[in-house]
């Protein structure tokens, strides 16, 4: 008896030592997404958020938090507490990008948010407004390019994909478009259904719904491939920048700190649930192709675009609004 007892007392240490994040996850998790509701990536975090509840068995809650051009949002993730509740779902606008176009930042993208994996990709749809009269790239380069700096776009913010994408066409078609940054895409789009802004990149999802209200056309799609969910949208590629490909993808990402195992169990959990059918399916009718990746694959693709806006941040034409 006493023998029994005398080793129960001996195992108490041991179970007393276990790793917190043994029985991960033990209670809810809370994604942090850095653009506004109602816009492609909230709807893409949320799908993703559904997933990861059913996995857990946990409630998996999408919390807001835009502004900044993504900074309000991913310092308060990369602020949190490194032990896996804290999820930041995000895009190369936080980490590819706000090193090269912010001088003082609160966090460093690279250094305290570490790659979880890549969710899914999308395509950009060039929007212009019905009123500018034209039904191609080309008619709307060559009217650009009559009307000098009188043409606008929206975006969601400096440094966000629209952003981006909208740059590199200026810089391949030699066009002069005014920026016109907001704070995100739902309050960027009635602006150019109204008219006060002439065009606009923009996910699938939001094209879509700029379609059913009218005032807007789809003239290119930024990919090099056409997008399944408007086919007869011909690519920029087509259109005469054989070159141009520019595609949007979100990923998730950690405070720097969270246990490997943590990492690894959502790793797993996004990879299932981006592989099945109901995933695919989900996410498709977003416009979003599933695209799971490892966080070492993530970290390379973030590196690789780093270098890329880095050089056209070096042009100037990154700059802050």
């Amino acid at each position: 008896m006493l023998r029994t007892i005398l080793s129960l007392l001996c195992c108490i240490p041991l179970m007393a030592g276990a790793p917190a994040h043994a029985q991960y996850p033990d209670k809810p998790v809370r994604i942090i997404v850095p653009f506004g509701a109602g816009g492609g990536a909230d709807a893409a975090a949320r799908v993703l958020a559904r997933g990861l509840q059913n996995d857990f068995g946990r409630t998996v809650l999408v919390e807001n938090r835009p502004g900044g051009n993504t900074v309000i949002g991913a310092n308060a993730a990369a602020k949190s507490a490194a032990d896996g509740y804290t999820l930041l779902f995000t895009s190369g606008s936080t980490v590819s990008v706000l090193p090269h176009i912010m001088k003082s930042l609160p966090f460093d993208p690279r250094k305290d948010l570490v790659p979880v994996g890549k969710v899914a990709k999308l395509p950009f749809l060039l929007l212009v407004q019905e009123s500018l009269g034209v039904n191609t790239l080309q008619e709307f380069v060559a009217k650009a390019k009559a009307a000098p700096g009188q043409f606008t776009y929206a975006s969601a913010g400096s440094g966000t994909g629209a952003h981006l994408g909208f740059e590199l066409l200026k810089k391949d078609a030699k066009i002069e478009v005014t920026h016109v940054p907001y704070k995100t895409t739902s309050e960027a789009l009635p602006d150019l259904l109204s008219g006060r802004v002439t065009s606009m990149m923009a996910d699938p999802a939001t094209a879509q719904r700029a379609l059913e209200r009218g005032t807007v056309k789809v003239i290119a799609v930024t990919t090099k491939e056409r997008t399944a969910t408007f086919p007869k949208v011909s690519s920029i590629a087509e259109q005469g920048y054989s070159d141009f490909d520019v595609e949007i993808w979100f990923g998730v990402f950690v405070p720097k700190g969270t246990p490997e195992p943590v990492m690894a169990r959502l790793n797993q959990s996004l990879t299932t649930f981006m592989r099945s059918n109901e995933g695919k399916a989900e996410y498709a009718t977003l416009g979003y192709t599933p695209d799971p990746t490892t966080g070492k694959d993530l970290e390379d693709l973030v590196q690789r675009e780093s270098v890329l806006w880095s050089s056209l941040a070096k042009t100037g034409a990154l700059k802050i609004e």
